[in-house]
């Protein structure tokens, strides 16, 4: 689960804030997805719920871990997952050893385990004959999903999502909407996706949010 209450993000103290007071619940094995305009405001909330930036006031809690305004957010990292938009494969790595590499050298697994683990969750999402693959052979849609197991393998609550869908045609979209309501259906995981796109996000989240006035103002619930 994921409790955001009265969050503030600023940049500069002369400036307006990027985000004000800013409420959000997203519940234990939902996707929320958040639209909003260019400039909203969309990364820099999931830069501050997966940890990576820190927030001026209010309040983040995910999972059993919380983080108040001016504290440093690093306990957040331990238990969100980030899918960047450029998804951030290791060119030279294949696909099992783009999985084990975090869990292995941060010390949260054994290598055995981890690849015990990574082949789990690739069987899960339908990629598991691709252990060997390099990432420059796979499609769009099977990178997404690989780059997903990744992120699930260092143990996360919750997994955040910038742009899943940018720059794909239709059926990729739709293949990534599959995936992540696999993800949700098998592993229970709570996420909360970015999206230009109505229609995408309308067919494949539980709750829709639009981010704007520094505001998030839901607009469409499951």
């Amino acid at each position: 689960m994921i409790v955001v209450e009265k969050l503030t993000k600023r940049y500069r103290s002369s400036q307006p804030p990027v985000l004000e007071a800013l409420n959000l619940r997203v519940d234990r094995g939902q996707i929320s997805a958040l639209l909003g305009k260019s400039g909203a405001g969309k990364s820099t909330l999931l830069r501050c719920l997966s940890g990576l930036e820190s927030f001026d006031d209010g309040f983040i809690s995910v999972g059993d871990v919380a983080v108040n305004g001016g504290e440093s957010p690093a306990p957040l990292r331990g238990r969100v997952g980030y899918v960047f938009q450029s998804l951030e494969l290791f060119p030279h790595l294949n696909v099992l050893e783009n999985c084990v590499l975090a869990p292995v050298v941060t010390g949260l697994q054994a290598r055995e385990a981890a690849v015990v683990d990574a082949i789990a969750h690739l069987t899960t999402l339908d990629v598991h004959t691709l252990v060997d693959a390099h990432p420059d052979s796979l499609s769009g849609g099977q990178r997404q999903r690989v780059a997903i197991v990744r992120a699930l393998m260092m143990q996360p609550q919750v997994l955040l999502y910038d742009e899943p869908t940018s720059a794909l045609d239709p059926g990729l979209k739709a293949e990534v909407g599959r995936t992540l309501k696999a993800v949700a259906e098998r592993t229970g995981m709570t996420q909360v996706v970015v999206t230009h796109d109505p229609d995408w996000a309308r067919n494949v989240a539980d709750d829709l949010f639009v981010l704007e006035n520094r505001q998030l103002t839901k607009i469409h619930d499951g």
